[in-house]
């Protein structure tokens, strides 16, 4: 189990959207694990293209069932957002849902305090939860200590001013300061009656 699950896709002109690997396709998932197995250290957001082809092309020299794969593969994403005659009449736009599926703070606490002394839980719950922050890339520092803990411990576990809105683990962070209300000036009372007389005579 993950924290997030991602679905990459395309719309072509409108909707529908045509997503780019089909879970139900054995190939797909082929593919898919070939991506990550041969491309998996490839940064393809912080390259420059020139130097992202290189790495691309390399990748396939090296491993060149990847080529076949990839045509494979492409053939059958054409197929599924309507064929050739639709992907050059439409603009292709990509749009990708990320969906995090967040742990209970109840679970991360104590499962943070066995992994700490290095033992394994024999609930099955807390032990899935020992698992995922194993598996976890997302580390934040503390911000007294420094020390690099999975996202999900410093939120439930480490803040020093926890903020949970419900059982899950929610984002650490201060309640917003006070802000001054401002109130309109008080009217001046009205004046005694008769002290307009008493103030003229005298």
């Amino acid at each position: 189990m993950t924290c997030a699950a991602t679905a990459p896709a395309t719309v072509l002109g409108r909707p529908p959207w045509h997503p780019l690997a089909d879970g139900d396709d054995p190939r797909d998932l082929a593919a898919r694990d070939a991506f990550f197995r041969y491309f998996g250290q490839v940064n393809f957001t912080g390259s420059p293209v020139p130097v992202l082809v290189a790495k691309l092309v390399r990748v396939a020299a090296r491993h060149p069932r990847v080529v076949s794969i990839a045509v494979a593969w492409a053939s059958r994403a054409v197929r599924r957002a309507g064929g050739l005659r639709a992907v050059a009449r439409h603009r292709i736009r990509p749009m990708t849902f990320v969906m995090h599926s967040f742990m209970d703070a109840a679970d991360v606490t104590p499962a943070w305090e066995l992994t700490q002394r290095g033992r394994t839980s024999d609930d099955p719950r807390i032990r899935a939860t020992q698992d995922r922050l194993a598996a976890c890339h997302y580390a934040m520092a503390h911000p007294e200590t420094g020390t690099l803990v999975p996202a999900c411990v410093q939120h439930s576990t480490q803040c020093s001013t926890p903020r949970k809105t419900s059982s899950y683990a929610a984002c650490c962070l201060s309640p917003p300061p006070e802000r001054p209300v401002m109130r309109a000036p008080a009217p001046d009372p009205p004046p005694h009656p008769g002290s307009g007389e008493r103030t003229a005579a005298a």
